[in-house]
């Protein structure tokens, strides 16, 4: 991580260091929460035809809408923008629950391709598995400590607008039910994920997996993140991009 942060070492892993964005700063006492489903099958489509997982097609989804987002407000960093993402991890003990770490994904905002962007997203994700792949549990729990350590400790001071942030949105996917659900007779249609924010963080794009749709919630500060449905639309623009891009033909 120290290598990545200071160049040092030449890795596609990112270091909690973010550059400061509009998403960062002071959280207001106001939200706005906006939902939107897709389905499945259209990023997966796009998974299978650029060879990535469906988690990269999610980032990049998000980092195209956000590129665009800031674009329009005349605000976006010359840096990427970097997404804290909580990962489930196994290990030998665990009987019951989930073990989560979190590691920091390259979103590419700094990049005007979709398939620039996806390569960024999928190669910072891929180092980060490479490098839980290699850790005992024991130094998985010191690495979330140490990574998480410094956030923390700026929003209990209250300096989230002065030190620089270590990420500047969260993307949080987590897996639901793949059956459709009822309760006495009548069909969930849709269920959406609703968060809280943390200080210094003023966005967080959450998506719950169901019934072959993945339904995505994002909460946002009233005052860090304006046209807040706006994104919704760009998200749905950064998806056709995506989806645009030629299938990578397989090695011979």
């Amino acid at each position: 991580l120290l290598g990545s942060a200071t160049g040092f070492k030449k890795s596609n892993l990112k270091a909690p260091i973010a550059p400061r964005s509009r998403f960062n700063g002071k959280l207001s006492k106001g939200r706005r929460v906006v939902c939107q489903s897709w389905a499945q099958e259209r990023l997966a489509k796009v998974a299978e035809n650029q060879a990535v997982t469906l988690n990269d097609v999610i980032l990049a989804m998000c980092g195209g809408a956000l590129r665009q987002h800031l674009l329009e407000l005349d605000d976006l960093p010359d840096e990427p923008l970097v997404a804290v993402v909580p990962v489930a991890i196994k290990t030998a003990t665990q009987t019951a629950g989930n073990a989560i770490t979190i590691v920091y994904a390259n979103l590419g905002t700094h990049l005007g391709g979709a398939a620039d962007r996806l390569k960024a997203a999928h190669d910072s994700m891929q180092a980060a598995k490479d490098m839980l792949s290699d850790m005992a549990p024991e130094a998985i729990t010191a690495y979330t400590l140490l990574s998480t350590g410094p956030a923390q400790m700026t929003g209990m001071l209250g300096l989230g607008e002065v030190a620089r942030p270590s990420s500047n949105v969260v993307v949080s996917n987590v897996p639901g039910p793949r059956e459709t659900l009822y309760w006495n007779g009548a069909r969930l249609e849709h269920t959406y994920p609703l968060t809280l924010l943390t200080e210094g963080l003023g966005l967080n794009i959450s998506l719950f997996s169901y019934a072959g749709s993945l339904e995505f919630g994002l909460t946002a500060c009233r005052r860090l993140v304006p046209s807040m449905q706006n994104l919704i639309h760009l998200m749905e623009d950064a998806l056709v991009e995506l989806e645009a891009l030629p299938p990578i033909k397989a090695d011979k």
